[in-house]
Protein backbone atom coordinates (compact mmCIF):
# COMPACT_ATOMS: atom_id res chain seq x y z
CA UNK A 1 0.00 0.00 0.00
CA UNK A 2 2.78 2.41 0.83
CA UNK A 3 4.27 1.50 -2.27
CA UNK A 4 1.32 2.15 -4.48
CA UNK A 5 0.63 5.57 -2.76
CA UNK A 6 4.10 6.57 -3.12
CA UNK A 7 3.74 5.87 -6.66
CA UNK A 8 0.91 7.95 -7.01
CA UNK A 9 2.83 10.91 -5.53
CA UNK A 10 6.13 10.81 -7.74
CA UNK A 11 4.50 8.99 -11.04
CA UNK A 12 5.79 6.06 -12.65
CA UNK A 13 9.27 5.21 -13.64
CA UNK A 14 9.32 5.91 -17.71
CA UNK A 15 12.09 6.75 -19.89
CA UNK A 16 11.22 10.01 -21.63
CA UNK A 17 12.01 10.43 -25.54
CA UNK A 18 11.31 14.15 -26.74
CA UNK A 19 10.21 15.07 -30.55
CA UNK A 20 12.29 16.45 -32.86
CA UNK A 21 9.28 18.65 -34.22
CA UNK A 22 9.79 17.41 -37.67
CA UNK A 23 7.74 15.13 -39.69
CA UNK A 24 4.66 13.62 -37.47
CA UNK A 25 4.35 13.16 -33.45
CA UNK A 26 2.20 10.23 -34.18
CA UNK A 27 5.30 8.50 -36.62
CA UNK A 28 7.73 8.44 -33.65
CA UNK A 29 5.30 7.03 -31.06
CA UNK A 30 4.52 4.10 -33.73
CA UNK A 31 8.03 3.86 -34.43
CA UNK A 32 8.72 3.53 -30.61
CA UNK A 33 6.38 1.45 -30.15
CA UNK A 34 7.61 -1.24 -32.64
CA UNK A 35 11.37 -0.88 -31.81
CA UNK A 36 10.16 -1.76 -28.15
CA UNK A 37 7.45 -4.56 -29.06
CA UNK A 38 7.85 -7.92 -27.50
CA UNK A 39 10.17 -6.45 -24.44
CA UNK A 40 7.30 -5.48 -22.12
CA UNK A 41 7.07 -1.62 -22.47
CA UNK A 42 4.10 0.91 -23.20
CA UNK A 43 4.14 4.03 -24.92
CA UNK A 44 1.98 7.13 -24.28
CA UNK A 45 2.05 10.22 -25.94
CA UNK A 46 2.81 13.28 -23.13
CA UNK A 47 2.64 16.94 -25.08
CA UNK A 48 5.38 16.75 -27.69
CA UNK A 49 7.12 13.96 -25.55
CA UNK A 50 6.78 10.20 -25.50
CA UNK A 51 6.76 8.04 -22.08
CA UNK A 52 8.26 4.54 -22.25
CA UNK A 53 6.23 2.88 -18.90
CA UNK A 54 6.68 -0.35 -17.67
CA UNK A 55 10.42 -2.55 -17.59
CA UNK A 56 13.51 -1.08 -16.70
CA UNK A 57 13.41 2.63 -18.18
CA UNK A 58 17.63 2.43 -18.49
CA UNK A 59 16.78 -0.60 -20.52
CA UNK A 60 13.75 1.02 -22.82
CA UNK A 61 16.24 4.12 -23.20
CA UNK A 62 19.11 2.12 -24.54
CA UNK A 63 16.89 0.56 -27.08
CA UNK A 64 15.35 3.84 -28.53
CA UNK A 65 19.18 5.56 -28.46
CA UNK A 66 19.38 5.74 -31.95
CA UNK A 67 15.29 5.95 -32.90
CA UNK A 68 14.81 8.64 -36.02
CA UNK A 69 13.37 12.10 -34.68
CA UNK A 70 14.35 11.83 -31.24
CA UNK A 71 15.72 15.13 -29.80
CA UNK A 72 16.70 14.35 -26.13
CA UNK A 73 16.36 11.24 -23.87
CA UNK A 74 15.91 10.89 -20.24
CA UNK A 75 15.07 9.11 -17.29
CA UNK A 76 12.59 10.13 -14.96
CA UNK A 77 8.73 9.81 -14.22
CA UNK A 78 5.59 10.13 -15.29
CA UNK A 79 2.66 11.26 -13.55
CA UNK A 80 -1.18 12.02 -14.05
CA UNK A 81 -1.57 14.38 -10.75
CA UNK A 82 -0.87 17.52 -12.57
CA UNK A 83 1.41 19.83 -11.67
CA UNK A 84 1.96 19.17 -7.79
CA UNK A 85 2.92 16.15 -8.41
CA UNK A 86 5.11 16.78 -11.28
CA UNK A 87 7.17 18.81 -9.04
CA UNK A 88 7.40 16.36 -6.60
CA UNK A 89 8.71 13.90 -9.05
CA UNK A 90 10.93 16.93 -10.17
CA UNK A 91 12.09 17.22 -6.43
CA UNK A 92 13.12 13.22 -6.40
CA UNK A 93 14.97 13.49 -9.10
CA UNK A 94 16.78 15.98 -7.74
CA UNK A 95 17.81 14.63 -4.48
CA UNK A 96 18.72 11.49 -6.60
CA UNK A 97 20.92 13.69 -9.42
CA UNK A 98 22.20 16.88 -7.94
CA UNK A 99 25.72 17.22 -6.70
CA UNK A 100 26.93 20.06 -4.20
CA UNK A 101 28.18 23.41 -6.29
CA UNK A 102 26.54 21.62 -9.08
CA UNK A 103 25.18 23.45 -12.36
CA UNK A 104 21.79 22.69 -13.63
CA UNK A 105 18.95 24.03 -16.30
CA UNK A 106 15.21 23.53 -16.54
CA UNK A 107 13.30 23.20 -19.96
CA UNK A 108 9.67 23.19 -19.88
CA UNK A 109 6.79 22.04 -21.98
CA UNK A 110 3.43 23.08 -21.31
CA UNK A 111 0.50 22.28 -23.87
CA UNK A 112 -3.63 22.14 -23.11
CA UNK A 113 -3.22 23.52 -19.76
CA UNK A 114 -4.28 27.01 -18.08
CA UNK A 115 -0.80 26.39 -16.18
CA UNK A 116 1.77 29.70 -17.71
CA UNK A 117 5.35 28.20 -19.10
CA UNK A 118 6.69 30.58 -16.95
CA UNK A 119 5.00 29.65 -13.41
CA UNK A 120 6.11 25.83 -14.52
CA UNK A 121 9.84 27.07 -14.60
CA UNK A 122 9.81 28.92 -11.65
CA UNK A 123 8.43 26.60 -9.40
CA UNK A 124 10.44 23.88 -11.15
CA UNK A 125 13.71 26.16 -10.14
CA UNK A 126 12.36 26.67 -6.58
CA UNK A 127 12.25 22.86 -5.78
CA UNK A 128 15.35 22.60 -7.32
CA UNK A 129 17.07 25.27 -5.66
CA UNK A 130 18.68 24.50 -2.04
CA UNK A 131 18.55 21.09 -2.36
CA UNK A 132 22.75 21.08 -2.69
CA UNK A 133 24.58 23.15 -1.52
CA UNK A 134 26.14 25.61 -3.96
CA UNK A 135 23.68 24.25 -6.76
CA UNK A 136 23.22 26.77 -8.72
CA UNK A 137 21.23 27.50 -12.23
CA UNK A 138 23.17 27.61 -15.64
CA UNK A 139 21.49 28.22 -18.42
CA UNK A 140 24.23 27.90 -21.04
CA UNK A 141 26.34 25.11 -20.26
CA UNK A 142 24.80 22.81 -17.04
CA UNK A 143 25.75 19.96 -16.09
CA UNK A 144 22.38 18.65 -15.47
CA UNK A 145 19.80 19.27 -17.51
CA UNK A 146 16.10 18.29 -15.98
CA UNK A 147 13.24 18.13 -18.53
CA UNK A 148 9.57 18.56 -17.61
CA UNK A 149 6.25 18.46 -19.37
CA UNK A 150 2.90 19.34 -18.92
CA UNK A 151 -0.01 18.29 -20.71
CA UNK A 152 -3.52 18.82 -19.24
CA UNK A 153 -2.99 16.76 -15.93
CA UNK A 154 -0.55 14.17 -17.56
CA UNK A 155 3.07 15.42 -16.38
CA UNK A 156 6.50 14.44 -16.93
CA UNK A 157 9.83 14.52 -15.20
CA UNK A 158 13.40 13.37 -16.17
CA UNK A 159 16.91 14.05 -16.09
CA UNK A 160 18.27 14.30 -19.53
CA UNK A 161 20.95 11.58 -19.83
CA UNK A 162 21.53 12.02 -23.64
CA UNK A 163 20.88 13.70 -26.83
CA UNK A 164 18.94 11.78 -29.28
CA UNK A 165 20.07 11.17 -33.43
CA UNK A 166 17.47 13.87 -34.41
CA UNK A 167 16.33 13.63 -37.62
CA UNK A 168 12.42 12.67 -38.79
CA UNK A 169 10.86 9.71 -37.43
CA UNK A 170 10.51 6.81 -39.87
CA UNK A 171 7.56 7.15 -42.02
CA UNK A 172 5.18 5.63 -44.67
CA UNK A 173 7.35 7.48 -47.70
CA UNK A 174 9.79 5.00 -49.33
CA UNK A 175 13.14 5.50 -50.77
CA UNK A 176 15.13 2.59 -52.34
CA UNK A 177 19.34 2.55 -50.88
CA UNK A 178 21.88 0.72 -53.48
CA UNK A 179 23.69 -0.80 -50.80
CA UNK A 180 27.36 -2.23 -51.88
CA UNK A 181 28.45 -3.02 -48.84
CA UNK A 182 30.92 -0.70 -48.42
CA UNK A 183 31.22 2.84 -46.34
CA UNK A 184 29.34 5.10 -48.25
CA UNK A 185 26.17 3.70 -49.70
CA UNK A 186 25.65 1.96 -45.96
CA UNK A 187 26.13 6.02 -44.77
CA UNK A 188 23.59 6.74 -47.23
CA UNK A 189 21.29 4.40 -46.06
CA UNK A 190 21.24 5.60 -42.31
CA UNK A 191 20.72 9.11 -43.63
CA UNK A 192 18.06 8.04 -45.68
CA UNK A 193 16.42 6.49 -42.16
CA UNK A 194 17.06 10.24 -40.31
CA UNK A 195 15.34 11.86 -43.07
CA UNK A 196 12.05 10.20 -41.97
CA UNK A 197 12.03 6.97 -45.23
CA UNK A 198 11.17 3.67 -44.96
CA UNK A 199 14.26 2.12 -46.24
CA UNK A 200 14.37 -0.92 -48.78
CA UNK A 201 18.48 -1.92 -48.59
CA UNK A 202 18.97 -3.27 -52.35
CA UNK A 203 21.97 -5.26 -52.80
CA UNK A 204 23.52 -6.89 -56.06
CA UNK A 205 25.11 -10.00 -55.57
CA UNK A 206 28.94 -9.69 -56.30
CA UNK A 207 30.69 -12.09 -53.40
CA UNK A 208 29.97 -13.66 -50.69
CA UNK A 209 31.06 -10.89 -48.30
CA UNK A 210 29.68 -8.08 -49.56
CA UNK A 211 26.48 -10.12 -48.80
CA UNK A 212 27.65 -10.29 -45.38
CA UNK A 213 28.15 -6.66 -44.95
CA UNK A 214 24.42 -5.85 -46.75
CA UNK A 215 23.00 -7.82 -43.89
CA UNK A 216 25.23 -6.83 -41.18
CA UNK A 217 23.57 -3.15 -42.39
CA UNK A 218 20.12 -4.44 -41.75
CA UNK A 219 20.80 -6.14 -38.90
CA UNK A 220 22.06 -2.70 -37.37
CA UNK A 221 19.42 -0.61 -38.79
CA UNK A 222 16.64 -3.25 -37.75
CA UNK A 223 17.67 -2.46 -34.21
CA UNK A 224 17.39 1.48 -34.61
CA UNK A 225 14.09 2.16 -36.46
CA UNK A 226 10.99 0.70 -36.99
CA UNK A 227 11.76 -2.97 -38.59
CA UNK A 228 8.38 -3.02 -40.03
CA UNK A 229 9.99 -0.40 -42.20
CA UNK A 230 13.00 -2.15 -43.31
CA UNK A 231 13.48 -4.16 -46.13
CA UNK A 232 16.67 -6.26 -47.64
CA UNK A 233 16.78 -7.05 -51.70
CA UNK A 234 19.57 -9.09 -53.20
CA UNK A 235 19.88 -9.11 -56.68
CA UNK A 236 21.46 -12.10 -58.19
CA UNK A 237 22.51 -11.97 -61.96
CA UNK A 238 25.17 -11.96 -64.51
CA UNK A 239 28.85 -11.22 -62.83
CA UNK A 240 29.52 -9.59 -66.38
CA UNK A 241 26.50 -7.70 -66.84
CA UNK A 242 25.92 -5.98 -63.55
CA UNK A 243 24.48 -2.62 -64.62
CA UNK A 244 22.36 -4.66 -66.77
CA UNK A 245 20.95 -6.16 -63.53
CA UNK A 246 20.15 -3.03 -61.70
CA UNK A 247 18.45 -1.43 -65.13
CA UNK A 248 16.49 -3.99 -64.83
CA UNK A 249 15.53 -3.52 -61.73
CA UNK A 250 14.66 0.04 -61.77
CA UNK A 251 12.12 -0.25 -65.14
CA UNK A 252 10.04 -2.65 -62.62
CA UNK A 253 10.95 -0.90 -59.82
CA UNK A 254 9.62 2.72 -61.61
CA UNK A 255 9.52 6.02 -60.21
CA UNK A 256 7.47 6.15 -57.22
CA UNK A 257 9.99 6.08 -54.80
CA UNK A 258 13.51 7.67 -55.00
CA UNK A 259 16.47 5.43 -55.14
CA UNK A 260 20.02 6.40 -53.43
CA UNK A 261 23.48 5.47 -54.34
CA UNK A 262 26.61 6.03 -52.37
CA UNK A 263 28.79 7.47 -54.82
CA UNK A 264 30.41 10.79 -54.27
CA UNK A 265 33.02 12.76 -55.20
CA UNK A 266 36.02 12.29 -53.27
CA UNK A 267 35.93 8.58 -53.48
CA UNK A 268 37.08 7.60 -56.95
CA UNK A 269 37.33 4.04 -55.69
CA UNK A 270 33.48 3.44 -55.12
CA UNK A 271 31.71 4.43 -58.09
CA UNK A 272 29.06 1.90 -57.90
CA UNK A 273 25.97 2.37 -59.82
CA UNK A 274 27.22 5.72 -60.93
CA UNK A 275 26.06 5.38 -64.82
CA UNK A 276 22.94 3.40 -64.03
CA UNK A 277 19.68 6.64 -64.85
CA UNK A 278 17.31 7.17 -62.09
CA UNK A 279 19.82 7.02 -59.73
CA UNK A 280 20.30 9.99 -57.13
CA UNK A 281 23.25 10.60 -55.05
CA UNK A 282 22.27 12.71 -52.44
CA UNK A 283 25.61 12.85 -50.23
CA UNK A 284 27.54 13.54 -53.60
CA UNK A 285 29.78 16.03 -51.79
CA UNK A 286 29.51 14.80 -48.17
CA UNK A 287 33.54 15.25 -47.22
CA UNK A 288 35.31 11.67 -46.72
CA UNK A 289 35.91 12.58 -42.69
CA UNK A 290 32.62 12.72 -42.32
CA UNK A 291 31.60 9.72 -43.94
CA UNK A 292 33.66 7.96 -41.66
CA UNK A 293 32.41 9.57 -38.40
CA UNK A 294 29.14 8.63 -39.78
CA UNK A 295 30.29 5.28 -40.96
CA UNK A 296 31.90 4.38 -37.52
CA UNK A 297 28.90 5.40 -35.21
CA UNK A 298 27.09 2.75 -37.03
CA UNK A 299 29.38 -0.07 -35.43
CA UNK A 300 29.31 -1.73 -38.86
CA UNK A 301 33.24 -2.99 -37.96
CA UNK A 302 33.19 -5.77 -40.93
CA UNK A 303 34.28 -2.90 -43.31
CA UNK A 304 34.08 -3.88 -47.24
CA UNK A 305 35.95 -2.06 -49.75
CA UNK A 306 33.70 -1.19 -52.92
CA UNK A 307 35.77 -2.39 -56.10
CA UNK A 308 34.08 0.16 -58.26
CA UNK A 309 33.08 -2.98 -60.62
CA UNK A 310 30.53 -1.12 -62.55
CA UNK A 311 32.96 1.84 -63.35
CA UNK A 312 33.89 0.29 -67.06
CA UNK A 313 30.20 -0.42 -68.34
CA UNK A 314 28.99 2.01 -70.80
CA UNK A 315 25.90 1.22 -71.82
CA UNK A 316 23.31 -0.79 -69.44
CA UNK A 317 21.26 -3.19 -70.63
CA UNK A 318 18.79 -4.60 -68.92
CA UNK A 319 19.66 -8.66 -68.13
CA UNK A 320 17.55 -11.37 -65.85
CA UNK A 321 18.51 -11.57 -62.14
CA UNK A 322 16.79 -13.41 -59.13
CA UNK A 323 15.86 -11.71 -55.86
CA UNK A 324 15.70 -12.79 -52.44
CA UNK A 325 14.35 -10.41 -49.50
CA UNK A 326 14.37 -10.13 -46.30
CA UNK A 327 12.19 -7.67 -44.05
CA UNK A 328 10.05 -6.61 -41.20
CA UNK A 329 11.58 -7.03 -37.86
CA UNK A 330 14.39 -7.18 -35.71
CA UNK A 331 17.47 -9.69 -36.60
CA UNK A 332 20.93 -10.48 -36.04
CA UNK A 333 23.41 -10.80 -39.05
CA UNK A 334 22.94 -15.39 -39.15
CA UNK A 335 19.28 -14.80 -39.56
CA UNK A 336 19.68 -12.36 -42.37
CA UNK A 337 22.28 -13.87 -43.86
CA UNK A 338 20.91 -17.65 -43.51
CA UNK A 339 17.46 -16.36 -44.96
CA UNK A 340 18.46 -14.62 -48.21
CA UNK A 341 21.72 -16.68 -49.48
Amino acid sequence: MKRKESEKRTGKASALLRWTGFGALEDLERSATKVLAGRGFRVVRVGETIAVLGGEPATAARHCAHLPGVAWIGLGYTSEGGLESLLVSLQLLGERYLRRNSTFGVQVEVTRSSILRGDVIGAANSRLLGLRKGARIDERSPELIFQVALDRNQGVACVEIRRGVGGVPTSTAKAFCLVSGGMHSSVVAWMAALAGFSVELVHLRTSEESVVEAGRLYSELSHRIDPTRLKLTLLTGSKNSPEGVLAAWLKKTGEESPVFGGYHLECRRESSWRGVRGVVHPLLLFPEPEFRRVFNSLGLTGYFESNGLLSGIREPVPSEYRVASFGGGRADLHEVVDSIK
